[in-house]
């Protein structure tokens, strides 16, 4: 990403060492307000997933970075410049397990006092790939809604956001 408006690009500033250096410095600059041109919005969503035998299910991955270092969350990241929401999900699903998807609608914006980013979620269905955990992950898997590990998630985004897709999706 080159350098743009105010400030420099995060890949300047971050340098590219590792994954988690990476996500590990742009947190900390985030915080500091360092970044004067990075966007401060998450794309993170949900996807209905297709497995193999057909059942279907909600696609998460178990993080391999901290914060949440072995805790499920779904697919997301940060929107780069000039990107749509709708274009940072499907680019960070492709990234983080290998599929193809389409949004489906906007399913919630998250937001808390304490985290400096706002999470917008989607849901989103299958349309392509092979699921499977990318750098930043430690495994990507497929969950019945009554089989969704409640206890071991990343974030009370990530809870809020399924807690809202299942009371909310159609059976």
């Amino acid at each position: 990403m080159p350098a743009t408006g105010n400030g420099p690009a995060l890949a300047d500033v971050a340098g590219k060492a590792d994954v988690t250096t990476h996500v590990r410095r742009r947190n900390a600059l985030l915080k500091a307000g360092a970044l004067q041109n990075a966007i401060l919005t998450s794309a993170n969503f949900s996807i209905i997933a297709t497995d193999e035998s057909g059942a279907g299910g909600l696609v998460l991955v178990r993080r391999a970075i901290e914060p949440g270092y072995g805790k499920w969350v779904f697919p997301g990241g940060f929107v780069d410049r000039g990107e749509t929401l709708e274009e940072a999900a499907a680019r960070e699903t492709r990234e983080e397990v290998g599929l193809e998807v389409a949004t489906d609608g906007l399913l919630g914006a998250y937001s808390y006092r304490e985290y400096p980013v706002v999470v917008v979620v989607y849901a989103a269905r299958v349309t392509g790939g092979c699921l499977m955990a990318g750098d930043e992950a430690l495994e990507a898997k497929t969950f019945a809604v009554d089989r969704l590990p409640w206890d071991d998630l990343a974030f009370a985004s990530t809870k809020h956001a399924l807690t809202d897709y299942v009371k909310n999706r159609i059976p």
